[in-house]
């Protein structure tokens, strides 16, 4: 609990488990990015769940545009081996412990952390994952050419 939380008596939320389209932001990236999960554990609103292995850069996480240093993200991004937990988790993803909000992930190339905005559990990234996917099916058969 924060000072500030302790001053106004505002509560902490619980942490939630991170899932496929949980946000991240990186505090030197252009724009935020989501988490990719390729997991055949689905059981949080039919989303898989994510573990502390999902952080390889450009598989499960994307670039976050330019870094501060002007050049793009993909280039720099190095991260940690994998998640930590400040506090351990007992629930399991193929063996291995899930992540949540609380979840820490170090880029090595600046030291900085990456910040979870949200835990993806809201399914909008999901949904518009979907979307692409149908449009790009419908508009397959439009586009081509003989």
């Amino acid at each position: 609990m924060g000072w500030f939380s302790w001053l106004f008596e505002e509560e902490e939320d619980p942490p939630e488990p991170l899932v496929l389209g949980a946000k991240l932001r990186c505090p030197y990236g252009q724009y935020p990015t989501y988490l990719f999960v390729d997991s055949p554990d689905i059981d949080i609103h039919g989303l898989p769940q994510a573990c502390v292995d999902d952080c390889k850069p450009v598989l499960n996480i994307l670039p976050f545009g330019k870094c501060y240093t002007g050049r793009e993200c993909e280039t720099e991004m190095l991260l940690w081996k994998q998640w930590e937990n400040p506090e351990p988790q007992t629930a399991k993803v193929n063996g291995k412990e899930i992540i949540t909000t609380k979840s820490i992930l170090l880029c090595n190339r600046w030291g900085h952390r990456i910040e979870v905005l949200s835990s993806g559990q809201d399914g909008i990234f999901v949904r518009k994952i979907l979307m692409i996917r149908e449009c790009t099916k419908r508009l397959s058969g439009f586009w081509r050419i003989e």
